[in-house]
């Protein structure tokens, strides 16, 4: 890649992630082409350098904490740590899942708890919201029982919610997982909350 590969990646993925009617994957990417600002070359350049093909994954860590980031602010050590962390969820994604259920059926005996709009919010999204749960977990969850539209008609707040919503469904398709073998882990662990495993 060039530093001008950096930039439109860089915008694609920003686009993607803050506007509704942009999908980085429906497109693959493409944006009309911009030119490069000449005082952020070396920015783009020193980020396809340090992160090669890993750059959309460097991109979408930081997006996924801050949809506006400052450009300026991509060279810095907190978004290099992003980054990093991002990374060690994608290895340990079944690990995470796994303790995440574990931990949600120790609480509450019944996953269906966590899913019911009680109050303001369901349990679960409050969990994500206070990072006790991984975000990842919310949208495989999603994915397998599917309660995104139950959510959507019973969640009273404007605000937090449909800046919530956004993100996952922006984040989603960066998530690679085998559908059944999770759907199995949950199984599996609810058979063993009610001692039959």
């Amino acid at each position: 890649m060039s530093a001008y590969d950096s930039y439109r990646l860089y915008n694609a993925l920003k686009l993607h992630f803050n506007s509704e009617s942009y999908n980085y994957f429906k497109y693959h990417g493409k944006i009309r082409s911009k030119t490069v600002p000449q005082n952020q070359v070396y920015i783009f350049d020193k980020l396809d350098k340090k992160y090669g093909m890993n750059l959309e994954d460097f991109y979408v860590s930081n997006f996924i904490e801050d949809q506006n980031i400052w450009v300026f602010d991509l060279v810095s050590e907190e978004c290099n740590e992003r980054y990093v962390k991002f990374q060690k969820k994608k290895e340990s994604l079944t690990y995470t899942f796994k303790n995440d259920i574990i931990s949600l059926l120790d609480e509450y005996d019944d996953l269906n708890k966590i899913l019911l709009v009680d109050a303001d919010f369901p349990i679960l999204m409050r969990k994500v919201l206070q990072e006790t749960i991984s975000l990842e977990t919310l949208l495989i969850l999603n994915s397998i029982i599917k309660f995104f539209r139950m959510w959507e008609n019973k969640i009273q707040d404007e605000y937090i919610w449909k800046d919530f919503k956004m993100k996952c469904i922006k984040y989603y398709p960066f998530i690679h997982f085998d559908k059944k073998k999770f759907k199995d882990i949950i199984l599996q662990e609810i058979k063993c909350s009610q001692k039959i495993c």
